[in-house]
């Protein structure tokens, strides 16, 4: 992953929790370890400095995103990381759409969590101006909105 986000553009740092796992299918048996684990590897996520993570695994999709409301409810924290798929970067890169890519489904908005300078060189997807620093995963941006990407994988051990 690392090397695919360095090629669109990212800046790739470590992090703690980078191959950690969220807790996958334990959502629905143990929604308690679920939101133990979500809690440690967003709360390390931004720590490091990120807004937003991007992941391979669609449980760790499920678990970092939809159960993030939950996590910052049962830690009385305010998170807001944006979560993407990797392909939902690379799509951005490509010069594709939020709404084309159905990002705007996500549960925590990342509407100004990212800006991703397409590879064509046509417009960025997100304007420099709303964009806040893209961490934890993935992310690429403007060199003059000076971004920063942890990549990583939650979940890729599992």
């Amino acid at each position: 992953m690392e090397t695919l986000l360095t090629a669109l553009g990212a800046k790739t740092v470590d992090w703690s929790y980078k191959t950690e796992c969220c807790g996958a299918g334990m959502t629905m048996a143990s929604e308690e370890t679920v939101l133990d684990l979500a809690n440690k590897i967003l709360t390390n996520a931004v720590e490091h400095g990120a807004n937003c993570v991007v992941v391979a695994c669609p449980m760790c999709h499920v678990n970092l995103d939809m159960k993030q409301p939950a996590v910052e409810r049962k830690y009385g924290k305010k998170l807001n990381l944006a979560v993407y798929y990797l392909s939902d970067v690379v799509g951005l890169a490509l010069g594709l759409s939020g709404e084309q890519l159905g990002i705007d489904r996500h549960f925590v908005t990342p509407a100004s969590a990212i800006v991703i300078k397409p590879v064509a060189g046509e417009r960025a997807a997100s304007s420099p101006e709303t964009a806040k620093t893209a961490v934890a995963g993935a992310g690429t941006s403007t060199p003059e909105a000076a971004k920063t990407a942890l990549a990583g994988n939650p979940g890729a051990e599992h």
